[in-house]
């Protein structure tokens, strides 16, 4: 099942610096069954976590998260879908936040979590994927 979806398929731009921050990725799904699947929904979420040394603060927040839900998918065909976020998408504070410690203080360790849940239907089977620390940074994206 896991190998039916592709993230990301084609494109992956980010641009976590306020005040206008944005995210878009392309995520594609092969449906190889006999059904139709539908209701797909999509969660994603970008959570940071960072520890100023000298302060021994651990910091977590989640800066980025929405939910979408998109068009069926006919047996045996592939979807490509984006998810899109802007500024209204984003805790902007607590991206503001983020940056200043981390800009003014080299003595921060920090992690950026990237979590993607899909659920979707065959008929009234439901299934649920969930993709949790992916290194988008670090995956081969021709546009990145």
């Amino acid at each position: 099942m896991i190998e039916s979806v592709k993230i990301p398929n084609g494109y992956y731009r980010r641009g976590l610096v306020p005040p206008n921050p944005e995210f878009e990725i392309s995520i594609g799904i092969d449906n190889n069954f006999f059904y139709d699947i539908n209701k797909i929904n999509i969660n994603f979420s970008i959570d940071l976590s960072y520890y100023n040394i000298p302060s021994n603060e651990s910091i977590y927040e989640n800066v980025f998260q929405k939910e979408e839900e998109f068009s069926n998918i006919k047996p045996f065909s592939k979807a490509n879908f984006s998810l899109r976020g802007n500024s209204s998408d984003f805790n902007i504070p607590a991206l503001e936040d983020f940056w200043g410690d981390v800009l003014n203080n080299t003595n921060a360790i920090f992690l950026v979590d990237i979590q993607i849940r899909a659920m979707y239907y065959f008929d009234l089977i439901p299934i649920l994927i969930s993709f949790k620390k992916i290194d988008l940074f670090a995956l081969e994206c021709p546009t990145c």
